[in-house]
Parts: C-alpha cells; structure tokens; sequence
C-alpha cells in the first residue's frame, strides 16, 4: 500500500513572466489544500457517473479548473517531494515510497515551499498529509504552527469490516478495506478533525499574509468512511469503470506489468485477488464513499474561508496528489502511467484574477505549482531552479497558448507525456504507448507502431527528460 530532464524546458526567471498581482503591502493569503489518492471521480471533471463531490464543483465554479491536470509522479513520496520542492523525480532521485529524501542532493540544495513562504515573511500553518510520512529533513519543514492531529486514525479499521485480503497482506499489502463507520469509529477519522482545525485557523485574524496548508488522508485506503456517506451509494447501482477485455492485447511488455500490478510481485496482479473474490463493486463504493466524505470536509474549510475576513484576498488551491485505478486496464490503486493514475482534479481560484468557472485543457502538473503561487504572491524566487512553470498565463487566460505537454514520472526512465489529445509513453526497455484521446479516450488502443504517427511522438519526445538521476 505504499510505495513510493533535466528541466523539460529551461527554468524560466520568474522576472520574465507577468507583473506580480499584488504589491509587497497586499500579498494575498493562501489556502493549499491536498487530498491523498483522489482520481478524476469529481462532478466537474465528469470522471464517474456516480461520484458526489458538490464542495469541489464549487470551488471549479469559483476558479479555473485544469481539465488536464496531471500528477508529476503517480506514487504519494516521490508526488510530495515533486511539488514541495518544485523539481521533478529525474532531478531528485525519489521514484518511489521507500526513497529518502535527506540522500537526494538536488532536494538538500532546495528550499521547500512552505519554508520558502516562511522565509519570504509568511505565516506557515501545516495540518494532516502534506509530507509523505515524516521527513528527516526538518531544517526544511520549519514553520510556526504544525497540525498533526489523528496520525494513527488514518489507519483504523472496524473489527467486523470484511477483509478478504489478510491471507494476503504479506506479499503485496494491498490490504483494502471498506465500510460505514458508526458513530465512535467515525469520530477517530482525522479529516474531520483536520477540517475544524484548518476552519479554527481561518476564523482568526493576521497581522501578516498565511499560507495554510491543509493535507487530507481520504480517499486513501482504507476505503472507510462514516456510514452516512457509504449509505449514500447504492452497490449493485454503480457504474463499473469501463474495461476492454483486449486492452492489454497491444501493450508493451513493460506497461502489461504494470497494469497488473507484476511490479508488486503478484501472479495476476490486484484486479486478479478483487474480482475472483466478487469484491469490485465493494472496492468501487468504498472509493466512492471516500471521496465524498473527504468532499464534505473540503467544505467545511470553503464555508470557513466564505465565512472569515480573508475570503476576499485568499487564493485556493486544490489538487490530489495523484490519481487512482479501480479496475481500468485491470488495474487498481496507482503507480501506473494512464490517464486514470495520472490525472488529478487540480483548482486554482485567484480573486480578482480567475473568471467564475472558467476551465482549461493545457497539459499542467503538480509541479507548476511552486512557482505559480511565487508568482502570484509576488515573493522572490527561490534559489534553487525549478522544474515547473507558473501557470499564470492560463489563470488571466484559460485559452492562452500552453505548447508544454504534462509529464508523468513512475521509476527511472518510465515517462509519460500529456497534451490536449494525445498520450505518449516511453518505458525504460524503449518500448512506447501512444493514445489518442479524440478518438479513444479510454487509452484502448496503443497507435505507437503506426508509422502515421511517428511525426507525433517525434514531435513529442523532445519533452523527455534528457537526464534521469
């Protein structure tokens, strides 16, 4: 259950981009709020037909919401130390769950983004998962007030849930479980708390600009929630994720291990253990159950906001770290280069910059994040380059230019890139996938060996990154 280019482009200056929004007396306040291993599953994106997430369509009808927003990496570390410090896996070295972070030279050298607000004479406020695990690299972390409430209840799992995985556990930890929580359970799940405590902070008046950060657990496993939103879903009524029963017919050897899951060292992979055992519909409602559970404390912190006196000079942000399968390509949970591991929802709402509603196709990841809010805070950059590039341009103008494809890192020299049509994949061995998404949304079927498109994935590979450490 865990695991964890150079540059695509040169780093651009930020100087070189548009005038600071706000002056040094009125930098806007920030409100950063991450969510652990939610898809594309929200109503704004039309993700799942089922999906109940009316705290985040709202917060998309507020700001402008990235359609083809994209993980830097579909793992929770190496997701985490890409957009904290602004530098993507090639140029950290952290791939995976396990990898440290205090052994990457490029994230010693680099100011993390909390610290760097810090530095830059912000209020930091931390709460919940923003970090994956607990990093050693405390110099980097230092901020004045640090939430960590419910470490141990993102774990809890109600004696009498089915756990149909245990025999299990020891050879790939897949360990799901589902359920409704009654009332004493339900009361140890750390959103809730995260969300009164994110809402307590937002009440309170400052005499300098904050940058609250706010990490919720959900929906990752355990697919647990309390029992009002798993009432909400109906199993035998959901809509199953579509599969094409051929879909690994023309995939490289190096994506068919991936997709079921033969990384984790599994005869048949997780899709194999969960439907033999008639369990996809229960893992398919927990996801969904989760996901809206963490949507009603998204809520809490957006009436909390409207609520306060910063609701007027606050930008919001909202992303998952990355997304998730539940059964696409027979395929579950992440670590995998498709659209349904990579594509993350991804809002920015910037008073008196955004328009209500407004929505973008450009191919943007999490790693623009940095210097976009550098940007828009009008602080300094940092002194460490960075990988990503301020998405400005897109907020002031959903339909601006973006020639710049998304790119997703999982292990050494396995790449995928993004852009408003197209898929590319290039895998370690060389072997390549490439979808077309106007034609084949579901990623069915792999065109990369039809010599009509060689001038595409030419044209495309020029994003890869050059180096990887």
């Amino acid at each position: 259950m865990k695991h964890i280019l150079f540059s695509l482009l040169a780093v651009i200056p930020l100087a070189t981009l548009a005038q600071p929004a706000y002056t040094n007396e009125t930098r806007p306040n920030i409100l950063f709020i991450a969510v652990d291993d939610m898809n594309d599953w929200v109503g704004c994106l039309n993700g799942h037909p089922d999906a109940v997430t009316p705290n985040i369509d709202r917060l998309a009808a507020r700001g402008t919401l990235f359609t083809n927003g994209h993980t830097a990496a579909p793992v929770c570390n190496p997701s985490r130390a890409a957009f904290l410090s602004g530098r993507g896996p090639w140029t950290t070295g952290v791939y995976h769950n396990g990898d440290n972070w205090d052994q990457s030279p490029a994230l010693r050298e680099s100011t993390l983004l909390p610290r760097h607000f810090r530095d830059q004479g912000y209020r930091v406020m931390m709460g919940g998962k923003l970090y994956h695990g607990a990093p050693k690299m405390t110099k980097d972390i230092a901020h004045e007030d640090a939430g960590r409430m419910g470490a141990q209840s993102f774990t809890v799992i109600a004696d009498d849930f089915p756990d149909p995985f245990k025999d299990l556990r020891g050879v790939h930890n897949f360990a799901v479980h589902w359920g409704g929580l009654e009332d004493e359970k339900a009361t140890q799940l750390s959103d809730p708390k995260i969300a009164a405590w994110a809402s307590k902070r937002l009440a309170q008046p400052y005499n300098d600009p904050f940058f609250l950060m706010v990490g919720f657990h959900r929906p990752h496993t355990p697919l647990t929630s309390p029992k009002e939103f798993w009432d909400q879903f109906d199993r035998e009524k959901l809509t199953l994720p579509p599969l094409n029963p051929n879909d690994l017919d023309d995939m490289p050897w190096m994506g068919k291990q991936v997709a079921i899951a033969g990384f984790q060292g599994m005869e048949g992979g997780h899709y194999k253990q969960i439907t033999e055992r008639g369990h996809h519909r229960d893992v398919l409602k927990g996801y969904l159950a989760a996901c809206a559970f963490v949507d009603a404390q998204i809520g809490k912190v957006l009436d909390a906001l409207d609520a306060s006196p910063h609701r007027d000079n606050t930008i919001v942000v909202l992303f998952s770290d990355h997304g998730w399968g539940v059964g696409e390509r027979y395929h579950f949970k992440k670590w995998g280069l498709w659209d349904d591991t990579t594509r993350v929802p991804f809002i920015i709402h910037v008073p008196e910059v955004t328009a209500p509603g407004s929505r973008t196709d450009g191919g943007v990841t999490l790693l623009d994040l940095y210097p976009t809010l550098v940007d828009l805070s009008g602080i300094d950059s940092p002194a460490h380059p960075l990988d990503g590039r301020s998405l400005r341009s897109l907020l002031e103008n959903p339909d601006a230019r973006w020639a710049r494809p998304a790119l997703t890192t999982y292990g050494p020299n396995n790449h995928a890139l993004r852009t408003s049509r197209w898929r590319y994949i290039r895998w370690a061995d060389g072997s390549e996938e490439l979808y077309d998404h106007k034609n084949d949304p579901n990623e069915w079927h792999n065109v990369a060996n039809d010599a009509s498109n060689d001038a595409i994935t030419t044209r495309l590979a020029k994003y890869f990154p050059k180096n990887n450490r």
